[in-house]
């Protein structure tokens, strides 16, 4: 019972630590907004980053100054939006997805956000999709991925950057528990 409450405090807490964030440096975004609803629509699991992580995600790709970024599963293209918006003029996404469902799905978000162009999405488990990559010679300046490290260790890297981004940097709650005045420096 003690850990069931534990584990319930846990997930409120991450939960206002969220949203206090998501309000703080997250404007609002037809765009996005639009490719979670379209996730919901086509019954797809509701594991997206939340808003907060995906500008954590835009604003680590931004600092790295990264041109090429390999995503290893899409789902609805919701991170994929937020990495590829983070890419300089010439850069470039190449995003894996292993269900054709999902892969539907991030497509036509990822060409209702405009980075037809930018994102180059495909179709495949990783285990197969990741030495293709290798022969092609793609070396990725950043990585976003979600899968075990069997199948990271595949991944090919340009500058040894590589970014495996959660929620530990708020879970202690602190964040959450400050007004917007106590948090300037």
């Amino acid at each position: 019972m003690k850990q069931a409450t534990e584990a319930r405090t846990g997930e409120q807490l991450w939960t206002a630590v969220d949203r206090y964030i998501t309000e703080m440096v997250v404007q609002p975004d037809a765009i996005l907004d639009a490719a979670l609803e379209s996730c919901v629509t086509a019954g797809l699991p509701q594991i997206s980053v939340s808003a907060g992580e995906g500008k954590l995600l835009y604003l680590l790709a931004r600092i790295r100054r990264a041109k090429t970024i390999l995503e290893i599963g899409t789902l609805a293209a919701y991170s994929t939006i937020w990495l590829a918006r983070s890419l300089p003029r010439g850069g470039r996404l190449i995003t894996l997805e292993s269900d054709p469902s999902h892969a539907a799905v991030a497509r036509a978000n990822i060409t209702r956000a405009g980075l037809d162009d930018v994102v180059d999405l495909r179709l495949g488990l990783a285990m197969d999709t990741l030495p293709v990559l290798a022969s092609e010679s793609h070396k990725f300046d950043l990585t976003f991925t979600g899968i075990t490290s069997s199948v990271a260790s595949g991944i090919p890297s340009g500058s040894g950057a590589s970014a495996n981004i959660g929620q530990t940097i708020t879970l202690s709650g602190r964040i959450s528990q400050r007004t917007p005045a106590s948090c300037s420096a």
